[in-house]
């Protein structure tokens, strides 16, 4: 549960800046190249009423994606089980507080045990915790870097002008961006507003696991790109990850922005189901 979650999050990373409501509906093609997928993924983002519906999220079309600005809700749909599960910051913050407890928990357990261990008696455990997968629970997270945004010049991708930028993070290239102003590429003014309100959503919930995730292993998807203006055309991200937009039209045609009928609600997973 925990990797579908992350996955179909991931496509929130390429739109949290591309999503639209209010009475001016937009679509918005684009292009999703992952590092493990052999080929570039046609996807499809509706906006239109406060809401954003991405078909089969993160490139796999079991999951859709439905934002909706009013509850500032994320809701996976599932089409394989037919269900929904509804995440907002106030559960996820409340599932890393719980998980956050639990390490603090083991790694004072865990240093009260080797203190008085001889050094080779703490590497052999230190080597034991590392081969599980947890190693980094006996480190303490590292303060983020400072970011620079680098600026490299125009250039023009699938008929759009847009500014190309790097974003480091210390002495580390975290990502790149060519980005636009959102009604130079179609967008309304009025539908960029939602977009801030998904990419702050999803701001908030990376630093709310952002705490957890680097101590377990795991990697949260950056739902947003706050360190550069205007909406990316297209971005690259640390991993390789790459998002490319291919066209933005007025109106969303026959798409249905809402829960499907018939699906049943699923709760957000208890730790224990996550770290099974």
């Amino acid at each position: 549960m925990r990797n579908k979650i992350c996955t179909v999050l991931c496509s929130a990373t390429v739109l949290c800046q591309l999503a639209t409501p209010s009475s001016a509906a937009t679509t918005i093609n684009f292009l999703l190249k992952q590092v493990d997928q052999d080929s570039e993924v046609a996807q499809f983002a509706y906006i239109d009423g406060g809401k954003v519906l991405i078909r089969a999220a993160g490139g796999d079309p079991q999951y859709d994606l439905l934002f909706q600005q009013a509850s500032e809700t994320m809701t996976i749909i599932d089409h394989n089980e037919k269900t929904t599960l509804d995440i907002d910051a106030a559960r996820v913050g409340a599932l890393a507080n719980q998980a956050q407890g639990m390490i603090d928990i083991v790694r004072q357990q865990v240093e009260q045990e080797m203190e008085g261990m001889s050094e080779e008696q703490r590497q052999k455990v230190q080597a034991m915790i590392e081969s599980l997968g947890g190693g980094q629970l006996m480190e303490t997270p590292a303060p983020p870097q400072p970011k620079e945004v680098r600026k490299i010049g125009v250039q023009t991708i699938n008929g759009y002008t847009c500014e190309s930028m790097e974003v480091w993070e210390g002495d580390v290239k975290i990502s790149e961006v060519c980005a636009a102003e959102a009604e130079e590429i179609g967008i309304p003014a009025e539908d960029y507003r939602v977009i801030e309100a998904m990419q702050a959503m999803s701001r908030k919930l990376s630093e709310q696991t952002a705490k957890i995730t680097a101590q377990m292993g795991q990697n949260v998807p950056q739902f947003g790109n706050a360190d550069t203006p205007g909406v990316p055309v297209q971005m690259k991200d640390k991993a390789g990850n790459t998002m490319t937009i291919t066209q933005v039209s007025a109106g969303i045609g026959n798409a249905d922005l809402s829960k499907p009928e018939g699906y049943a609600p699923k709760q957000m997973p208890t730790l224990p189901q996550l770290t099974q």
